[in-house]
């Protein structure tokens, strides 16, 4: 702490919140006050507050007034660490998306709607000016996205009656979390930023995986809001299952990490222990998509985490072989039936070949955003033997979005994947083989990616809770820095060693 902040405490605290050091008074002064446009921006704020809040509490909606009177004190807040903005969503929004409720409105307005993409704008409004220079560089991946939700956009109101709600809907499904992509890499998260996604991974793992437990065995625990599954399958907090074991297993290769980064026992341990729990939570999803992803990931953790992977194997197999025979028995019997049965098979194979023959009828311009559902039924017909089912959802994420927005969008909705992917070969040599941020680390983030994908071949993601698709952005946002880290490190060698 220097002197002039023991001096005037405003001083540091005020550079602290702009992201950049305060100039040095001379001997005997005050530091420099605010420039001009810090106030007139400051002027500004207040005024938008007290607009905003009127309007909306004038309107009834309270909790849009209280988010907004919340943001300008907590964005300068969270201007000090602006990573907080990114570990409070993920730390806070599993337990409020889904159930309309004024609090739950309050958050999702809060932390979601508004936090998200006010924290974009105002760091690149300070790197702009100058104030917080950003590793964030626009791309053809970024353009890709652009027109991604562009062409959302456009398709919402060309095609829809009711556009308000849909581009709401839009907004919170599609637009936030690409925000999150960019957010994260704009704020270029450095080792110890990323360790205290820990602190988040610990919390998640534990109260989904207890709270999925416990509507099997305990519903009674629990709030009647979190039972919606309750005897069917374990969903946490969430509500489905594949957000809930993508969730688990995001977080848990962040424990996995952490375990094997840290000189603890005690807690490795506990971490261990979590990751065990994990498992079996995701084991009562009774979800065939969430048992094949997290199989794929398990298979990729084994050359790179031996022990860990033995460990979780070992406790699979006698724990069930253990409690198959007496308290789970139901439960794997269960299993067995969720495996061998075709019912739902045929729903879903016949409602995946009315989204292929919709695309086929318009392949580029799509039915309209979230107006699968208005017409596919006349597309249904029987498949392979099957009898025909009518009704029900589709469950893939993939061709919702070619039936809904085209084929153009869902080629571009790609396009940062294999950017991130030939980028990631590209600086594979030069990714760092010790500490956090090794090249394992890398890895089992992609085998998260991999879980996602697959998980949202069993489920429409994208019309779910933005929970999910939030985290598929947040995993290859932070896929972008580790890359692009070891990808500018040459660089700066370089540009060092010419300043020598």
């Amino acid at each position: 702490m220097t002197a002039e902040m023991l001096a005037r405490p405003s001083a540091g605290w005020r550079g602290a919140l702009l992201g950049r050091q305060e100039p040095r008074a001379l001997p005997g002064r005050w530091a420099p006050g605010p420039t001009p446009v810090e106030r007139l921006g400051v002027a500004a704020a207040v005024i938008a507050v007290c607009v905003g809040v009127g309007y909306a509490t004038a309107s009834g909606e309270w909790y849009v007034g209280l988010a907004v009177a919340a943001a300008i004190p907590a964005t300068a807040l969270l201007l000090a660490y602006p990573w907080t903005a990114v570990l409070l969503w993920a730390l806070v929004m599993p337990y409020f998306f889904g159930r309309a409720s004024a609090t739950n409105l309050a958050f999702v307005w809060s932390v979601h709607r508004l936090l998200i993409p006010m924290m974009l704008m105002v760091l690149a409004v300070y790197h702009r000016l100058g104030l917080r220079r950003s590793p964030f560089h626009l791309g053809k991946m970024d353009a890709a996205l652009g027109a991604f939700i562009a062409i959302g956009v456009m398709n919402v109101l060309v095609t829809q009656d009711d556009a308000v709600h849909r581009l709401s809907f839009l907004h919170d499904q599609v637009v936030v979390p690409i925000c999150l992509f960019w957010l994260v890499r704009a704020l270029g998260p450095r080792e110890q930023d990323l360790k205290r996604l820990v602190f988040v991974a610990f919390v998640t793992v534990a109260v989904q995986s207890v709270v999925g437990l416990l509507s099997w065995f305990a519903p009674n625990a629990l709030p009647g809001e979190w039972l919606s599954r309750a005897g069917e399958r374990g969903v946490g907090t969430i509500g489905s299952p594949a957000p809930f074991t993508a969730t688990i297993v995001l977080f848990g290769i962040f424990l996995v990490q952490f375990a094997n980064s840290t000189r603890s026992a005690r807690v490795r341990l506990f971490a261990t222990a979590l990751l065990a729990i994990g498992l079996a939570a995701i084991f009562l999803s009774f979800s065939r998509g969430s048992w094949v992803g997290a199989s794929l990931v398990f298979v990729g953790l084994i050359p790179l985490y031996p022990r860990i992977a033995i460990i979780l194997a070992t406790f699979a197999v006698v724990g069930g072989l253990t409690l198959g025979a007496g308290p789970l028995a139901n439960e794997i019997a269960f299993a067995q039936h969720r495996l061998s049965d075709s019912g739902t098979v045929a729903g879903r194979l016949v409602t995946d070949d009315a989204a292929v023959a919709m695309i086929q009828a318009k392949p580029f311009a799509g039915w309209g955003f979230e107006q699968f559902e208005q017409f596919d039924e006349q597309f249904k017909r029987n498949v392979g033997g099957f009898a025909l089912q009518l009704g029900g959802s589709l469950h893939n994420s993939y061709l919702g979005i070619a039936a809904e927005l085209g084929l153009p969008a869902l080629l571009i909705y790609f396009v940062p994947v294999a950017a991130l992917a030939a980028a990631t070969v590209r600086s594979w040599p030069r990714i760092p083989r010790v500490g956090f941020l090794d090249h394992r680390l890398l890895i089992l983030l992609w085998l998260a990616v991999l879980d996602q994908f697959v998980v949202s071949n069993f489920m429409d993601m994208l019309h779910s809770y933005p929970w999910g698709t939030g985290l598929w952005w947040i995993t290859l946002g932070i896929i972008a820095v580790i890359v692009q880290s070891a990808a500018a490190a040459p660089a700066a060698e370089q540009a060092g060693t010419r300043s020598r």
